[in-house]
Order: C-alpha cells, then sequence, then structure tokens
C-alpha cells in the first residue's frame, strides 16, 4: 500500500561497508525513504574512510527500472580515519522512482563504493510537514476520511536536516516540539529562513527555552523571544498550565488569555513563523476546545493545496504546458514544428514511392529499384533535414525571464531565474547561473518521447548537464537569496491607511502594476521613484488569482497531480496563503532588460531577460491600520 511508503520515522536506507579499500557509508534519502517527484531530492551520505588520505567523488543516482532518472555529484575529500557527513542535492524526477544508488571513485577512477537500495516515491504535490521530535497529537489527522484533507509527516534527526533550501523544498511546514537542544549550524539556520522567506511554515514550540531558540541565527526569525518558565490558571484553559513568558517581536498574537500571548506568528517573505508559548502536546492543550480551530489557521495549505482541476487559468495540464512555453518561447522560428514534421512526411509517402516506380520504369530495370529506392531515401532525407535546418534556424537560442521578490522587512531579496534553450544539434549541454544557484529542470515541460538522458547536476558548481535532441528546447531555472544592499523596491501604508507609498531606489522602470491586498486587486502607475497611491474602489476581485498572466508567473511553474486526479499547486512563489495573512503585494513587469546570466558550456549567453518585480509587506505586523477601499465617512464642512 502507498501509505506503507510514507514512513514517519527516518531509516537508515543503507550500511555499505567496503572492507577491503576501508571506507564505510550510510545512506539517508530524502526523509525515511520518502521523496516527492515534483521537488529536489535531499540525500545525506555519511562517509567514513578508515584506510590512507583519499580525494574522488560521490555521485548519487535516482534509478527507475534500473537506469537513472536523475543524478548528482560533489567532490568529496577523505583524509585518513575521517568521518564525513555530506548532503547530495538530487533533480526531481516525473519517473516513479524506484531506488537510490550511490557510489564513489577516486580521481584516479577506482570505485570504492556502489551500493543501492529501495526508495518510497509518490508522484504527487501532497503536502509534507517535518518535524524534529514528536509531531504535537493536537495536529488534524494526516488524512481525513472523504480525502478532503491530507498530508504526509515525516520526523527527522538535527544533524539530518538539509543544509540548503533546495532540500527543504520538500516540505510545506516543519515543525520543531520540542525544539532541539543544540543550536541548529548556521547553514541549517540559513535554509530555513530562506526557505520561510519563499513559502514555508517553521512553527517552534518555545515553551521551554533552550540554546537551540535563544543562540545563534534562529531568534532573529522567532515572533516571540522566551525569558523564563512559569505557571499560570488561563481563563481560556480553566485550569494551571506551563508557559513561557517573554517579549513578542513584530508579530502578531493568535490566541492570548489574561494579557499573556500563548501562540504568534509572524510572518516572513511568503511564509511565517509561529511560537507556541505552551506546549502544544499537554494534556491541557488538547482538552481545550480552540485548538482545532487554531491548525487551519497556520497550515491554510492543508485544505487549499489541492484543487479540481476546472479553474478558469487551469483548463489541464496540455494549457498548462503551453502557457508556461509562452513564457519562455525562444523565437518563431525555434523549435520542431508539427506542421513541418507532418509536411515531411507527407512529401515524403506522395513522393518517393511513386517517383521510384516511375524511374526504373522509365530505365527499363525494375532490379534497380535496389539501388534506386535507398538512394532516393538518402537523398530525400538530407535534402530535408538541411532544408528544415534553414527554415527553422541553426542557431542556439536562449529566452529568459527573471522574477524578483524583495522582502524590505527583512532586507531578502529573492530571485528566480528561468530559461528555455533550444538547440539546433543532438549534444550534451552544460547549463549554469551566475548566482551560484543549483540550476535544476523543470521537467513538466520539456519530456521527448523520442530521447530522454537523465540530468547530471554538479552540487559544488551548481551546473546541471543533459544531453537534448535537436531543434528542441529544455526548460531550467535556479533561485537565490540575496541581501537588499542599495536599491530596491518598497511600499508601506500612510498614516490613513488609506494610500501606499511605493519607493523604487533601485533602476527598475515598473510598467502594469497592480497592488493586492485580502481579495482587492489595484491598477497603479508609479511615474516617480517615490510615489503615494491612493486606493479607492478596487480595479477588481481576485477570484482564484485567475487575472493577469505576470502574477501567474509566479504560481503557475510547477504543479503535478495526486492519486485521485486532483492538481496540486508546487509552493515556490505561492503566493495565496501570504494574501490570507494580511500581506499587501506589488506585482508589475520591468521595462528593463539585462543579461539572463546563464551559461552554456562554460559561454555566458548574450540574451536578455525579461524581470516580474515584485514587493511585500505585512500592514498589520507593522503596526498600520489599513482602510483601502473603505467609503468616507467624514462630515463635509459646510460653508
Amino acid at each position: 500500500m502507498r501509505q506503507a511508503g510514507m514512513a514517519c520515522v527516518l531509516i537508515v536506507l543503507a550500511a555499505s561497508v567496503s572492507a577491503a579499500q576501508g571506507v564505510k557509508a550510510t545512506v539517508l534519502a530524502g526523509a525515511g525513504g520518502y521523496l516527492r517527484s515534483d521537488c529536489i531530492t535531499p540525500v545525506m551520505v555519511i562517509l567514513e574512510n578508515e584506510d590512507r588520505d583519499r580525494e574522488g567523488e560521490l555521485e548519487v543516482s535516482l534509478e527507475y527500472l534500473g537506469s537513472p532518472v536523475g543524478s548528482a555529484f560533489t567532490r568529496v575529500n577523505l583524509p585518513s580515519t575521517s568521518r564525513k557527513a555530506v548532503f547530495v542535492y538530487v533533480p526531481g524526477s516525473p519517473e516513479l522512482v524506484e531506488r537510490v544508488r550511490v557510489q564513489y571513485r577516486t580521481t584516479r577512477g577506482q570505485t570504492l563504493l556502489d551500493y543501492t537500495e529501495a526508495l518510497n516515491p509518490s508522484a504527487a504535490a501532497v503536502p509534507v510537514i517535518g518535524s524534529i521530535g514528536r509531531v504535537p497529537s493536537s495536529l488534524p489527522p494526516a488524512e481525513n476520511p472523504d480525502k478532503s484533507s491530507r498530508y504526509i509527516h515525516l520526523t527527522l534527526t538535527p544533524d539530518q536536516l538539509p543544509d540548503r533550501c533546495d532540500g527543504l523544498l520538500m516540505y510545506d511546514a516543519f515543525i520543531l516540539s520540542p525544539a532541539p537542544d543544540t543550536p541548529l549550524s548556521r547553514y541549517q539556520v540559513n535554509a530555513l529562513h530562506e526557505w520561510v522567506l519563499r513559502g514555508g511554515v517553521l512553527i517552534v514550540d518555545a515553551s521551554r527555552r533552550t540554546d537551540s531558540l535563544m543562540n545563534g541565527m534562529l531568534p532573529e526569525l522567532l515572533p516571540f523571544r522566551p525569558q523564563g518558565a512559569d505557571q499560570k490558571s488561563f481563563t481560556i484553559f480553566g485550569e494551571d498550565m506551563p508557559y513561557a513568558h517573554g517579549d513578542v517581536s513584530r508579530g502578531e498574537v493568535l490566541i492570548e488569555s489574561d494579557g499573556v500571548p500563548l501562540v504568534v506568528r509572524r510572518n516572513v517573505g511568503l511564509g511565517s513563523v509561529v511560537c507556541f508559548a505552551v506546549e502544544p502536546n499537554s494534556p491541557v492543550w488538547r482538552k481545550w476546545e480552540g485548538h482545532a480551530d487554531l491548525w487551519p489557521r497556520i497550515l491554510a495549505f492543508l485544505n487549499d493545496v489541492s484543487r479540481s482541476d476546472t479553474l478558469p487559468y487551469m483548463r489541464g495540464q496540455e494549457d498548462r504546458k503551453v502557457f508556461l512555453r509562452s513564457l519562455v518561447q525562444t523565437n518563431r522560428r525555434a523549435g520542431l514544428r508539427l506542421g513541418l514534421v507532418i509536411l515531411l512526411i507527407a512529401l515524403y509517402a506522395v513522393l518517393v514511392g511513386p517517383v521510384d516506380y516511375w524511374l526504373v520504369r522509365k530505365l527499363g530495370a525494375p532490379r534497380l529499384t535496389f539501388i534506386t529506392f535507398p538512394a532516393m531515401v538518402a537523398v530525400f532525407t538530407l535534402l530535408s533535414w538541411f532544408g528544415a535546418k534553414a527554415w527553422v534556424g541553426g542557431d542556439m537560442a536562449l529566452t529568459a525571464r527573471e522574477r524578483v521578490l524583495y522582502v524590505p522587512d527583512e532586507n531578502a531579496l529573492l530571485r528566480f531565474h528561468i530559461a528555455a534553450l533550444f538547440v539546433p544539434m543532438i549534444g550534451d549541454y552544460k547549463v549554469e547561473h551566475e548566482s551560484g544557484g543549483l540550476v535544476q529542470p523543470l521537467r513538466a515541460s520539456f519530456t521527448s518521447p523520442f530521447e530522454f538522458v537523465s540530468p547530471r547536476l554538479d552540487v559544488d558548481s551548481g551546473a546541471i548537464t543533459q544531453r537534448i535532441p535537436g531543434w528542441q528546447e529544455r526548460v531550467f531555472y535556479s533561485t537565490d537569496t540575496l541581501p537588499v544592499e542599495a536599491g530596491g523596491l518598497s511600499l508601506t501604508v500612510e498614516p490613513d491607511g488609506k494610500a501606499v507609498r511605493v519607493v523604487k531606489s533601485g533602476n527598475h522602470r515598473l510598467v502594469d502594476a497592480r497592488i493586492l491586498y485580502g481579495e482587492d486587486v489595484w491598477f497603479v502607475d508609479l511615474p516617480s521613484s517615490d510615489t503615494v497611491v491612493s486606493l479607492g474602489a478596487p480595479s477588481q476581485r481576485r477570484p482564484h488569482l485567475s487575472w493577469g498572466g505576470s502574477f501567474q508567473t509566479f504560481t503557475e511553474l510547477g504543479r503535478s497531480t495526486d492519486d485521485w486526479g486532483r492538481a496540486s499547486e508546487w509552493r515556490e512563489f505561492h503566493v495565496e496563503d501570504a494574501l490570507s495573512r494580511g500581506a499587501l503585494l506589488l506585482i508589475a513587469e520591468d521595462r528593463e532588460v539585462k543579461p539572463s546570466g546563464f551559461s552554456v558550456d562554460g559561454s555566458p549567453r548574450p540574451e536578455l531577460a525579461q524581470c516580474t518585480v515584485m514587493a511585500i509587506t505585512y500592514p498589520v505586523q507593522e503596526g498600520h491600520t489599513v482602510a483601502f477601499g473603505e467609503p468616507d465617512t467624514a462630515e463635509k464642512e459646510t460653508p
């Protein structure tokens, strides 16, 4: 059964020992052997070298029917008697992956480790909740009887938490209950921060002050800073309960009693961090009837992520592919057109047979057909190849788009780079981006029925190599997070709550600007670098955000289907949850274009990238009152 594969406890998938070479390895793929096909798969490999110093390469592959469907490698040096834990990030695959294969080779080509182990994959983007420690028993069940709400829970230990945001994208929420006793590493905290900025929900049990909460960088994410422990009889519970008292820092109090904040949320970018000052696993909390209503407010995606595939802008898988291709189309001459294929086949059927028959009759030697027919086929093929190449185009082309999300409240900038690469000749092409982020294939739009060679990712450089059939294109993307330095975009609510100030301190020239708040949309002009926009009656409502192609570039990048045929959105740049929590967003197109940043086979591409710009803030969290679209009830002065 499929549910049997969704283990909640992380399993040691492999313990491969090479006694002759003195190398041991423990392999931990995904979480509990579970992985999502729509996301990159983190694989943790613990290597132990009991022999002499080694220099080599660690490669991890996901396999289906004995063939790799995606692989990644990283360079690893193993000093004598050393022990190293290495994360390798393998690109997702549309196939139902069956097993993981791990190999370690020296620089001289000697294989010291070669091990395979079965996996438990899922082809559906069912929400995934991870945890370090036990999951709160008050959490809703993992699957409702009618399957209207469904998620998977996976448990990790602190050292198994990925050290890059890419490895956390398989999780929609992550729970630290209780928080680990020892602080997380700087890399793990950075990964959590980037993951939250992109839409992740981090839930922390701060009912007990621990070093992991108060030391390092994690406190910067928390909306509640615990200062000490106490016990009090709260009105809403009707009995004594231990709790942590402390200060609320830029947070929204979700639950409070007798003036004491008990659950506090801080919105961070597209995601959020929720702190419990009381233990969500305690008997007193579980007996309180209000806890069931709290979780849908925190984990809204449990009910929203799976939807019917009949929304106005979601008319089936093919329409989504067409929409995506329209965003990144290289040019009208690129690609092997279906009409051209049909024309060549028709010409072949009409001409080759009859012309050969006419020719051998003209020569009066029917036996020559064994020579004339292959010759005509060869000539027709060559003419078709060179003629089609001249018609379609024989030069490599790349079209790129960039999506930028400014989070000024966090001094952060998210960038999402996407490019469609058209190639005229079959070959292996190495694609990388100057940002240093991992380049990943966007599989939903480029699966070829004629040829499929699995991509190979160099984790150290972020470059991906894949064989591409001639006259076709492949779509790749890369993400990165930067601090907002000089220049950028910010928006704040004016003191009267009826206008928004938009400050452009960068070089963006914005057009087609829209401001979103709640269910309302305003189309606005931004003529200067510092513009105050009065928001009266909204331009329109946003049913399912079906308006505007520029907005959908943030939400339509990846989708899959669960076991019951329901379409599920990938949560990269998913903004509906942020809007439901009171986000104020500005989305616009940038007239300025700039180099795409992509390189192919080490050569930077000359093409320029179009850019969609987005900025986000939370007015209530920043202490502003919002009165957008409300009628002016002030009495007019009489002369």
